[in-house]
């Protein structure tokens, strides 16, 4: 028996599918709007969440995010009478269950709801048995999907390539994954692939016989080796030159190799986790990444959200890391300002954790004997910019088309001048708040001196 809910407004459908669902021995409960919905969802867990997209409160899709948040979140299987192919995406990324038109779900109820409070059921006993990595640190509905994906590629043997930008935890995630699997007793090798020196990446990654090259005195076990019977971590994989990407599919195929200068080929039975921040779809069109070893490490794809959209794990971090830094430097635990956790929450976060770990290490050395960290002692470039995202924000936008006028330009026109716009209002507002001071302007931007320079000739903005 399963206990579903059902957040739709068209009373006559809830109770075709209510009865239905009673009939089939499950217990049901309705809402007609989000809102109830979510006081619902506080209170009690569902297997199952049949949800509508057009509500009176909203759009249902939109309530995704706040679902998935709630613990032990239910399957969400959307229902529209209004197929639309950039909601199914959008519900897809989200993690749905499925997304169905009204007609369909009532002929196919019986399959559908066992499969999914079957998968539910499953994945609840599943999470009682992992041990996560202390370290990841968040509960918002982004984090929570990436966790559910590691862990569920934790316990499999397949290659798993994880992406996200610069600064998310890729290797955090990867070090939980290895010690989370089979393999946790064994060695996990890390390889950086943008350090590896071009005239020795073949020594380092399958090492060398005695007498190989000049100076090879000793023999040198190579990194791969090294990872028999355990995981071999490929960090920044987009940075490996063609050549090596060649070399590197046929160990993936066959995990044999030969050493240098070694007569026969040694096997190494690793498992392979790489981690990347470019897009290899887009190098693989180009041609700067290999298509069949992008099949062969792309088993698995998990992909780790900036923290800008980790909803309030940001103020959780802080407080994770002020605990950390004040055991690691033997130093009273600081309390954190509620005007500084407020700050921070508005920053967008461009280096992601690892900028808010480098910006809490900062703020303990400038809050010095301080019982409290306050705003005032965070890097004068971090405030600078939250203040350059107040002013901006702050200014009202005015529409830049209306169908009064009775003429709408062509999009790649209306899009340029848009643009332009915000161009000259950005640059206008860090001259101000600079004083003209270029080098801060660079420092807040991330703008080269000659990308400002031109832009203010450009709108003729003086300093």
């Amino acid at each position: 028996m399963g206990n579903i809910l059902i957040i739709d407004d068209n009373r006559k459908m809830c109770t075709m599918m209510s009865r239905q669902m009673d009939y089939m021995g499950h217990q049901v409960t309705v809402a007609c709007t989000i809102q109830d919905g979510l006081k619902i969802l506080q209170k009690n867990t569902f297997d199952v969440l049949f949800l509508d997209v057009r509500l009176p409160d909203g759009n249902g899709i939109d309530a995704l995010s706040r679902i998935k948040a709630f613990r032990d979140s239910p399957e969400v299987i959307v229902l529209t009478a209004f197929a639309d192919i950039n909601d199914a995406e959008t519900s897809i990324k989200n993690g749905v269950w499925d997304y169905l038109q009204k007609p369909y779900v009532l002929n196919n109820i019986q399959t559908i709801l066992e499969r999914a409070i079957q998968y539910h059921h499953q994945k609840k006993l599943k999470k009682s048995f992992y041990y996560v990595q202390r370290n990841i640190v968040g509960k918002s509905s982004a984090l929570q999907s990436a966790i559910n994906a590691m862990m569920a590629a934790a316990k499999s043997d397949a290659n798993i390539l994880i992406s996200g930008e610069t600064g998310t935890g890729k290797e955090l995630f990867a070090r939980a994954m290895h010690e989370n699997s089979s393999r946790a007793g064994q060695n996990m090798i890390v390889v950086d692939c943008s350090v590896l020196p071009e005239n020795l990446v073949e020594s380092i990654l399958f090492g060398h016989v005695r007498g190989a090259f000049t100076g090879a005195n000793i023999p040198q076990e190579g990194l791969i080796k090294q990872a028999d019977g355990g995981t071999l971590f490929l960090d920044e994989i987009g940075e490996l030159p063609l050549k090596m990407q060649k070399i590197f599919l046929r160990i993936l195929q066959d995990h044999q190799f030969r050493p240098i200068g070694a007569k026969k080929e040694i096997k190494s039975d690793f498992r392979l986790i790489a981690a990347t921040n470019r897009d290899l779809d887009q190098m693989v069109r180009e041609g700067t990444f290999r298509s069949d070893l992008m099949h062969r490490i792309n088993v698995f794809r998990i992909e780790l959200p900036p923290l800008r959209n980790r909803d309030d794990d940001v103020s959780e971090l802080i407080r994770y890391y002020i605990e950390k830094i004040a055991g690691r430097t033997q130093r009273p635990v600081k309390k954190c300002s509620p005007e500084l956790i407020h700050v921070l929450s508005k920053y967008t976060w461009p280096g992601n954790v690892r900028e808010l770990i480098n910006v809490m290490d900062r703020i303990f050395i400038a809050a010095q004997n301080d019982e409290m960290l306050l705003p005032i002692h965070l890097p004068p470039e971090i405030r600078t910019r939250i203040i350059a995202g107040d002013l901006i924000s702050a200014k009202p936008v005015q529409p830049a088309f209306s169908a009064e006028s009775g003429h709408l330009p062509p999009i790649q026109k209306a899009r340029k001048t848009v643009l332009e716009q915000f161009e000259k209002d950005y640059m206008t507002t860090l001259i101000q708040m600079t004083q003209g001071n270029i080098q801060q302007a660079v420092e807040i931007s991330g703008l080269a001196k000659s990308q400002i320079y031109n832009i203010l000739k450009k709108y003729n903005i003086t300093k």
